[in-house]
């Protein structure tokens, strides 16, 4: 019957187990990109702020392969840590809500 109506096949999800419950498995459907939501959604009120980490090269791109190299990885969770929260007090500065890169 739906194929003569013109729709695609059907098809059945299930989220699995979330300890966040309906929330949290309707946010893996949404990341998947089979949930839809109403427009306003994505128009929440005062806009949205779009973060796009501008991360060190030195940080990203270790000069050798295969070291392991702790200090490193500290130094750039910790330029993450610092671009997220500035990211945040500026949005919330202008009553935005901040969007996370994927």
């Amino acid at each position: 019957m739906h194929s003569k109506l013109g729709y695609a096949a059907p098809y059945a999800l299930h989220a699995t187990f979330q300890y966040s419950g309906t929330r949290g498995k309707i946010e893996r459907f949404r990341e998947a990109g089979v949930w839809v939501d109403e427009p306003a959604y994505y128009d929440p009120p005062g806009g949205l702020l779009r973060y796009a980490p501008q991360l060190p090269d030195a940080l990203t791109r270790p000069p050798w392969v295969g070291v392991t190299d702790t200090a490193r990885h500290l130094a750039l969770v910790a330029t993450q840590m610092a671009a997220v929260r500035d990211a945040w007090a500026l949005a919330q500065a202008l009553g935005r809500t901040l969007l996370m890169p994927r």
